[in-house]
């Protein structure tokens, strides 16, 4: 099993996660939302708005 040390940091990027309400994308976007410009787009046809993560402003 892998673990989050076999890849590269990213830092300082604007991302797009579609499907960001969903069980994957809102990990993702968690992950992400600290050192990153993230942004999520998602239907919410099986997604949930309470798996998103809270708007912050840097």
């Amino acid at each position: 099993m892998s673990s989050q040390d076999d890849f590269p940091a990213i830092s300082g990027e604007r991302i797009l996660i579609t499907g960001g309400a969903g069980f994957i994308g809102s990990t993702i976007a968690s992950a992400l939302v600290g050192e990153n410009e993230v942004r999520v787009i998602d239907d919410l046809s099986s997604g949930s708005l309470s798996r998103m993560c809270r708007p912050t402003r840097h």
